[in-house]
């Protein structure tokens, strides 16, 4: 058991005697919150625009309203060829049921199809 007067030498190890405070010799003054607001840098001074307090009018600057109703006469189109091609497929997946494959039919089935395919 520890006394007031013992010190574990281990504890001390990364204690500094200056309350924690490290020497800092040669770093560079950093700039507080306040004085990086007020003081822009090259490339923010070059960029930044007075506001504008006038705002030209379509015409005046000569641009035309857009119509938008030939991109939604284009979208309806679109969206009934999506609806006819996904019926369409639909119909063919039960038309493709429908048929029998070399394996569905009878030894005789096959032997009369390959005669009537010969006759041809």
């Amino acid at each position: 058991m520890a006394t007031e007067g013992d010190v574990n030498a281990a504890s001390t190890t990364n204690v500094c005697p200056d309350g924690g405070k490290k020497n800092r010799k040669g770093k560079k003054h950093q700039k507080s919150h306040e004085e990086m607001l007020l003081d822009p840098t090259p490339s923010e001074a070059l960029t930044s625009h007075p506001p504008s307090t006038t705002e030209a009018s379509d015409e005046e600057r000569g641009e035309e309203a857009i119509d938008v109703t030939t991109g939604k006469k284009w979208v309806t189109s679109v969206e009934v060829a999506r609806q006819a091609v996904e019926i369409l497929g639909r119909r063919m997946n039960v038309a493709d049921g429908k048929f029998k494959t070399l394996e569905d039919f009878t030894l005789e089935e096959t032997e009369n199809i390959r005669k009537e395919l010969e006759g041809r």
